[in-house]
């Protein structure tokens, strides 16, 4: 299951969307009017994708800026909703999925500076070694 889906559009390369799944039950506020007044141009969406459970909803975003944004808010759900989705999903066990996954937390979290992750560690690091 994808959690966060980051791309381009393919005749506008500079051009970014994505979009990250997150448990309905604690981002239900990502619709509420004063969530979408901080966040202009995101958009939540139910989605019937129940990988994870059936409350599965689905926030878009634009670009890269919004989406740490988007964490980086402290009155903002998306962080516990995206925890409580990705907490299910890994009791499920290990996916193919999972190398792509490591690459792309080290992205967003460490190069693009996400202050809401200032004070975590690499998960995928154990003194200094890399766990594949």
């Amino acid at each position: 299951m994808e959690t966060l889906v980051l791309g381009h559009w393919h005749r506008e390369p500079a051009r970014q969307w994505g979009f990250i799944n997150v448990s309905k039950a604690v981002g239900q506020a990502a619709t509420e009017d004063a969530f979408l007044q901080r966040h202009p141009g995101v958009a939540p969406y139910e989605t019937a994708y129940d990988a994870s459970g059936p409350d599965t909803m689905h926030i878009q975003f634009d670009d890269v800026p919004q989406l740490i944004a988007l964490l980086d808010d402290p009155k903002s759900p998306i962080r516990d909703a995206a925890r409580k989705l990705n907490l299910r999903a890994m009791r499920k066990g290990p996916t193919v999925h999972g190398e792509r996954t490591r690459q792309l937390w080290r992205i967003i979290f460490f190069k693009h500076g996400c202050t809401a992750m200032a004070s975590v560690e690499d998960p995928w690091t154990d003194a200094g070694q890399v766990i594949p």
